[in-house]
């Protein structure tokens, strides 16, 4: 484009040499003593990376009650993390592994259900489905006592119908582990989030399981 007859750069970025006198035109500026204008600056552009999107951290309820001695895991007790989601066509699944961060024993059992939100902040609902396709023998309930610093774990699985680039995906994640118990904050692996998990999903559970950890994947 150019500027009143100007070349666009003339009255921008031009610099005079040590001692010499620099006349200021309409249309650039005008170097005297050496003759020739100098050259403008090369430009450099300069990207900005944006950051990753960072998971929200995992949001629990209240206990219900004082935690005890091999009585049920409390939500105070159990941190709760997900893991590598593996997708098969048309399927997917992830373990969840529950630690026992207290210093009382506590149990896990039964087959948990799950609450989730958008990461728009949709509110959810998700049917629950006993057992996932991968391991039919873990739709069993299986009572686990969980020492301080144990591990037990579940697996999930659903569908991916529905799961498109341009819908809203699992933002939040949540377990009630007995009915109408309260609900344990999922923290969600940085690298696989937001889920594909969809309004209106079934999401299928398996029975706790003795665990060691989440398998770390390159």
């Amino acid at each position: 484009m150019r500027l009143g007859g100007c070349d666009g750069f003339g009255a921008f970025g031009r610099l005079a040499t040590a001692g010499a006198l620099v006349v200021l035109t309409g249309c650039g500026t005008e170097v005297a003593g050496d003759g020739a204008p100098e050259e403008p600056a090369p430009f450099q552009q300069t990207v900005t990376e944006s950051a990753a999107p960072t998971p929200p951290a995992p949001v629990s309820d209240p206990d219900t009650a004082a935690p005890a001695d091999g009585a049920p895991c409390q939500p105070s007790q159990l941190f709760l993390e997900s893991g590598f989601v593996d997708a098969a066509t048309g399927y997917r699944e992830t373990t969840v592994v529950a630690t026992n961060t207290s210093d009382l024993p506590c149990t896990v059992d039964g087959l948990p259900d799950v609450r989730a939100v958008g990461d728009e902040g949709t509110p959810y609902a998700l049917t629950r489905v006993d057992g996932v396709w991968t391991s039919p023998g873990l739709e069993r309930p299986e009572e686990v006592l969980l020492a301080p610093g144990a591990q037990a774990e579940i697996r999930l699985g659903w569908r991916a119908d529905g799961a498109s680039a341009d819908a809203e995906w699992t933002g939040a994640l949540q377990l009630v582990l007995v009915p109408d118990g309260p609900a344990y904050g999922v923290a969600i692996d940085p690298d696989e989030w937001p889920l594909p998990i969809v309004d209106g999903q079934e999401v299928r559970t398996s029975g706790w399981r003795p665990s060691d950890g989440l398998v770390a994947v390159d």
